[in-house]
């Protein structure tokens, strides 16, 4: 086989050139050459490839042979080169040898040449074995001081370490390694394990077998091994230690394993510290999980965790929904001022009190809550941690409760001024018997019997108005207080509606007032019986008090399509303005006013007739025309009130 020789020409005439490689030829080379004949491709031809040999022209149009070896000399590559020339001076080629050119032909001398390469070529094999032997040794020495270096270095370093040749053998060991596992130099140095009583494991409770077995996974891999964590007994001490181990290859020049470095580094008190750490975080994320209070944590202006409380607070399905995503979207836009400026605060490691403040669902639901914010670390960047009290139950029953304190103020004024208002009903027809009676104790002896009788009658009425009123006032009380029972049951209507007129028929004749009925007898109501005849029992006296002599009064029922019958009671009586009307049913505003025939009046029976009806779940109301008696205008008055079936 040929052996291949790789030739840079340096030369302007190609039939030069063609003539020195057919001479070369003749040695039984295979030649590849480029021609180059300027300084810049020779440059270009030197930095892209590799050549055993350079032959170069002495006088060339551009540059000459000297030229061109300062250009090799330049590359700092290790060529042989060799100046042909047709026309070259002994001066000149000795000064050419002198710059390092290795040799110089004439062309009219060219048997020289094929020789002159080979001897080059030997010569430069022999410079690079040299070149190779010395860097060896200048390498071999090198480590050698390393070493020594080395040993005097880690001898009293803090840190374990231990060196292991290609072999697995254990060469070096430092005295804080042998400290570490309790042992001499003279009992670890060239083994390749560890004494069995080590009992040495690692962090998750797998049983290490032997730095052998990690070495040749190093060997293996090339890969260094870090940060391992081994637990190791020491019988010697009785106690367990552990170690921070790394293993990092080292190769030669030739890239080829020769050690491993192993270094131990006592980490008990942290890893004790940080198991101690780990334990609280648990603990911690356990009472987090089990709070009653919304708790999350949220970094750079995103939720990066949140308690399964806060997941429910803000209506998420599960976790994913929520990590992630932007603080102030769950903030009402009014609070999120605030919020900004409350972060702003927890990262320069202030607590920020507890505040009320509005926070939006995710289904965009607002809720009232209590939150306060504290300094944190998540992952070791400052963070901030937020505990979310939800108080809208809290908030609805304190409106409730102001509601009903209003209500009750209310009530109480009400109240009061009904009172007052009865108070002063009571007191004009007790004053009027009264008088009545000290008449009759001063007069009677001298009064004929048509006028006692007549003062009798007068007594009577006042008594009987007085009556009543004591009566509904008692029924009113009475129902305030929640002591009139309430029994409801399937009763006919007109039979109830005949029943309670009974005690005002006798009314109605005396002012001669004509009452019709439209009382259908097949509607049954579900009411309490008691209560449904005060009611038709103070609305049909009502009527009769406030219609005059020769009126009418029609009670009408109809049931409706929802199951509800209405009642009504209709008069052609005097009628009311609208603001009578709209003060019927209210307690402090006094409604009294004498019937057609001096009837007293106070306006308790209507409200007592609301309270009975609205007990049912029925309603009431009212439409009044009023009469005008100058002009001849008709009034009248109805009172409606539904009932269920």
């Amino acid at each position: 086989m040929k052996t291949v020789l790789r030739i840079l020409i340096v030369e302007d005439s190609e039939d030069d050139s063609l003539l020195v490689l057919r001479q070369i030829k003749k040695g039984g080379y295979y030649i590849e050459y480029e021609r180059v004949e300027t300084s810049d491709k020779m440059k270009v031809a030197i930095e892209q490839n590799t050549w055993d040999i350079i032959l170069s022209d002495y006088h060339l149009p551009h540059f000459n042979g000297l030229d061109a070896l300062w250009i090799l000399k330049e590359s700092g590559v290790d060529i042989p080169f060799i100046i042909i020339s047709g026309a070259i001076g002994e001066d000149t080629a000795v000064e050419a040898m002198k710059a390092g050119a290795n040799d110089y032909i004439m062309k009219n001398n060219m048997h020289r040449l094929l020789p002159a390469i080979e001897r080059e070529l030997r010569e430069c094999k022999n410079r690079t074995e040299r070149k190779h032997l010395e860097q060896k040794q200048k390498e071999t020495e090198a480590l050698k001081i390393t070493e020594d270096k080395f040993k005097i270095l880690i001898s009293d370093l803090h840190v374990g370490v231990l060196l292991v040749n290609a072999a697995g053998e254990i060469v070096i060991i430092n005295n804080t390694a042998l400290e570490l596992f309790e042992l001499t130099e003279n009992q670890i140095s060239g083994k390749y394990a560890i004494p069995t009583e080590w009992e040495i494991n690692f962090e998750d409770g797998y049983k290490f077998q032997g730095f052998p077995e990690l070495f040749q996974k190093v060997m293996t891999t090339h890969i260094p091994i870090r940060n391992y964590i081994l637990s190791v007994y020491r019988p010697k001490k009785g106690n367990r230690i552990w170690l921070f181990a790394d293993a990092v290859p080292e190769f030669d020049s030739n890239g080829e394993l020769y050690q491993v470095v192993w270094t131990f580094i006592d980490r008990t008190e942290r890893k004790n510290a940080v198991d101690a750490l780990r334990e609280s975080e648990d603990r911690y994320r356990r009472l987090v999980e089990l709070s009653p209070d919304g708790i999350a944590i949220h970094q750079q202006g995103k939720i990066v965790y949140i308690n399964t409380e806060g997941i429910k607070q803000f209506g998420a399905q599960n976790l994913h929904e929520i990590i992630g995503k932007p603080i102030l979207d769950l903030v009402h836009p009014d609070y999120r001022d605030a919020v900004v400026q409350r972060i702003g605060k927890t990262l320069d490691g202030l607590y920020a009190p507890y505040t009320e403040e509005k926070f939006v669902k995710l289904d965009g639901t607002v809720f009232d809550a209590e939150v306060t914010a504290i300094p944190s670390v998540y992952e070791g960047k400052p963070a901030t941690q937020v505990v979310v009290h939800d108080i809208t139950e809290r908030k609805l029953v304190e409106a409730e409760i102001k509601f009903k304190n209003q209500e009750l103020i209310k009530l109480n004024a009400e109240k009061d001024k009904f009172f007052s208002i009865i108070a002063h009903d009571l007191r004009s027809p007790f004053s009027g018997l009264l008088g009545l009676t000290e008449i009759m104790v001063e007069k009677t002896p001298s009064y004929p019997i048509d006028k006692i009788q007549s003062l009798a009658v007068t007594m009577r009425d006042s008594a009987t108005n007085l009556f009543r009123l004591l009566e509904n006032l008692l029924h009113w009380a009475r129902q305030q207080q929640g002591l009139i029972p309430y029994n409801p049951e399937l009763i006919s209507l007109s039979l109830a509606v005949n029943e309670s007129m009974v005690m005002v028929i006798e009314s109605a004749k005396n002012k001669e007032i004509e009452i019709t009925y439209d009382i259908p007898e097949n509607i049954h109501i579900l009411a309490d019986s008691n209560m449904l005849q005060t009611i038709i029992r103070n609305l049909a006296s009502n009527a009769i008090k406030f219609t005059p002599k020769g009126g009418k009064i029609y009670l009408q029922a109809k049931t409706t399509h929802d199951n509800n019958v209405v009642i009504s009671i209709k008069d052609t009586g005097i009628g009311m303005d609208s603001a009578l009307i709209n003060n019927l049913f209210k307690l402090d505003v006094s409604t009294n006013r004498e019937g057609t025939e001096g009837e007293t009046s106070t306006g308790l029976g209507l409200l007592l007739c609301k309270e009975f009806i609205e007990k049912h779940g029925g309603k009431i109301w009212v439409e009044s025309q009023e009469a005008d008696l100058s002009s001849g205008k008709v009034g009248g008055t109805t009172f409606y009130f539904t009932l269920k079936t």
